[in-house]
């Protein structure tokens, strides 16, 4: 592996030259949730050095968790499935333009993004032989964790050992647009003592909480004085159990369902009394943005994938793998009746669309209750 001292000293020498503009590239072509926990390393970057200038390489629809976020400077957005011609001129477009780049994914497709764009390279590198390319010419990598370990700890590691920088909480960004926008519709209705947010789409069915157990929840939480809202894409409500349009919702409930965008949805949770939701880039948000939350886990890893709270600020993992936790501002349920959860696989029959039972039979008193932990109602 090369040695720490040259890549240090290489890096110490763009910062102390005040009159030359740091580039660095961050990659993270992965998933939503991906690209928000990546995000924390610009918190961390931009902490360690103020003059840098940093951009993002995601996959197109990703950009989204953020495109408002003041330290980026230039979003790359490409097509998960690129034409050979297309992948091409996007090379050229980046070959050497960086100081610094950053592959947050040990995939071969990111690592070598980095290697072409930066003068400095860093990334993740499994320890087999087949990987010894990535070894001999990355300027500094990390070998995967033989123990699970969260992916904002992780991601960290690849900068801390390198840039020496110090682990900072992800952050959602949202402008005065927004929250004129959001303004005039909460602020339109003063009657209720506060509301609850609830994100009910998951991208994967096997994530999915019932329909008929998010309407028993609203509910229970309308009888608490607190009117519900609904976010999300109303095309990914796979009708797990009743249809949406059941008439079993709280009358005054508030569809915004595919109504606002993912910008206006994170003030509206900033304004929110609970937020509710399954494990999504929502979720991550909310749990950043430092609303009390419930999170949903079934068959994922909450050591891997736990939403991290506000001022977490540890090196330390928040979640334990198993059991109702509250960190900070988030809590997380898990079906307390079930011996595989989490099972770590997509859904009981290990597919995208499949359902997971642990979630199916989640009950809502078991969540209500957290809730009610949380506020203190």
């Amino acid at each position: 592996m090369p040695g720490r001292v040259p890549v240090l000293a290489a890096w110490t020498t763009l910062i102390y030259m005040p009159e030359v503009t740091i580039r660095l590239l961050i990659i993270c072509t992965s998933r939503i949730g991906d690209v928000f926990l990546g995000s924390s390393v610009i918190e961390s970057l931009r902490k360690r050095d103020p003059k840098l200038l940093i951009d993002f390489l995601v996959f197109k629809g990703t950009e989204a968790v953020i495109e408002r976020n003041p330290h980026v400077n230039q979003i790359i957005q490409i097509d998960r499935k690129i034409s050979f011609l297309t992948h091409l001129k996007m090379l050229f477009r980046v070959r050497r333009k960086y100081d610094v780049a950053v592959s947050l994914l040990s995939g071969d497709r990111p690592t070598l993004y980095s290697l072409i764009a930066g003068k400095l390279s860093f990334g993740i590198v499994g320890e087999e032989l087949k990987y010894f390319w990535k070894r001999w010419l990355l300027s500094g990598y990390i070998t995967p964790s033989k123990s699970p370990i969260h992916t904002i700890i992780q991601n960290h590691k690849i900068l801390e050992q390198y840039l020496e920088t110090e682990l900072c909480p992800p952050k959602f960004y949202w402008d005065k647009k927004d929250e004129d926008s959001i303004d005039k519709i909460i602020d339109a209705d003063d009657s209720y003592r506060g509301y609850a947010v609830f994100h009910l789409t998951p991208k994967y069915t096997y994530k999915e909480w019932p329909l008929s157990s998010w309407m028993r929840l609203a509910n229970n939480l309308r009888e608490r004085g607190l009117k519900v809202i609904l976010v999300g894409l109303p095309e990914v409500i796979h009708a797990v159990s009743k249809p949406y349009t059941s008439d079993n919702w709280p009358t005054d409930t508030l569809d915004l369902l595919g109504k606002i965008s993912l910008s206006e949805v994170g003030y509206l949770i900033s304004r929110a009394t609970i937020y509710v939701g399954t494990d999504t880039a929502v979720t991550h948000m909310a749990a950043a943005i430092g609303t009390p939350a419930v999170a949903l886990f079934g068959p994922s890893s909450p050591i891997i994938w736990g939403p991290w709270p506000k001022n977490y600020r540890s090196n330390r993992n928040p979640w334990s793998l198993k059991g109702t936790q509250v960190v900070g501002n988030v809590g997380l349920v898990q079906n307390s009746f079930r011996g595989c959860v989490p099972c770590m696989e997509e859904g009981c029959e290990r597919h995208l669309r499949s359902r997971s039972d642990c979630l199916s039979y989640l009950s809502t008193e078991e969540v209500l209750s957290l809730i009610d932990g949380q506020l203190r109602l």
